[in-house]
């Protein structure tokens, strides 16, 4: 375990600052952690371990994540920790006046509130985006592996830092039409949506194809945080082992996005995607999530 001097006393600042306001006790941060408010306690006064005044390593990356902090300031002094915690807050404060011209979240799936084990994806998706190193990236695992769950935190820790930097933010779910009633087809449903709320004040009618261009064109205008989760219902298996887009508008759709993009396209799917994987690294990036190991982009 790594020692962080005046634990207690560093937790109880960021309860004051309301540096994430729905935390403000040990209570509150155990229920996100799942475990006891007496185990969080024990941290600041050495009760509890050997080292004393630590987080157990378990739980070191993710109590600076739910804060929004970066996890090495525990290890520093009290008042570099202080002086940095309010630089963050400072930061923060003027970035909320920046926040998104167009903000649209459609109904992604429902997830738990908690999230072990996934530090690395989420540092991963924070610096592509911070960084700009992608165009497209593919979450893809199992049902049931946290996919949604993931993407869901990621959101979460996007929107309380105001999207950092994303000027339009759009999410989409094809897992049930994105809670929708429709005639339409899945993929001309989510076609017509993103098409009104990013693209044309008046939908032109026009092929599919051709309202895809105009949507990737309304995309790249501005820095653009889009995420569409639940692609498996827009694929087909092809032969052996390949799996591509059964619709080749929205092939398209990646295609370009995948090309020329200033933000960031985030899909998620059960499995990985052939025509995805023509396209191939940097633009656009896979992320495996496996069960009880560390998933690794590539």
């Amino acid at each position: 375990m790594t020692k962080h001097p005046k634990l207690a006393k560093k937790l109880k600042l960021l309860y004051q600052l309301k540096v994430r306001p729905d935390i403000n006790s040990n209570r509150k941060l155990a229920d996100l952690l799942g475990i006891s408010r007496q185990s969080v306690s024990r941290w600041g006064t050495g009760g509890g371990t050997q080292s004393g005044d630590a987080i157990p390593d378990v739980h070191y990356f993710r109590v600076g994540q739910l804060f929004g902090i970066d996890s090495y300031l525990f290890t520093l002094e009290y008042e570099k920790f202080e002086k940095e915690v309010r630089m963050t807050l400072e930061r923060r404060n003027r970035a909320r006046q920046h926040r998104p011209r167009r903000i649209f979240h459609s109904d992604l799936p429902a997830t738990s509130k908690k999230l072990l084990g996934r530090e690395v994806e989420l540092a991963f998706l924070n610096e592509t985006w911070d960084q700009c190193a992608a165009n497209v990236i593919q979450v893809t695992g199992v049902a049931g592996v946290g996919k949604s769950c993931l993407i869901n935190e990621w959101l979460a820790g996007m929107g309380a830092c105001s999207y950092r930097g994303a000027e339009t933010v759009f999410t989409w779910s094809f897992h049930n039409g994105s809670g929708v009633r429709s005639n339409m087809a899945p993929f001309e449903l989510f076609l017509s949506r993103a098409q009104s709320m990013l693209g044309d004040a008046v939908v032109i009618q026009d092929d599919s194809k051709g309202q895809v261009m105009r949507l990737v064109q309304a995309i790249r205008q501005s820095r653009t945080l889009l995420v569409l989760d639940g692609i498996q219902h827009l694929q087909y298996r092809h032969g052996t082992g390949f799996v591509q887009f059964e619709n080749p508008a929205f092939s398209m759709l990646v295609r370009e996005l995948a090309i020329k993009n200033s933000g960031l396209c985030v899909l998620g799917s059960r499995r990985g995607n052939a025509d995805f994987a023509k396209i191939g690294a940097p633009r656009a990036v896979s992320l495996e999530l496996r069960s009880h190991s560390e998933s690794a982009p590539r």
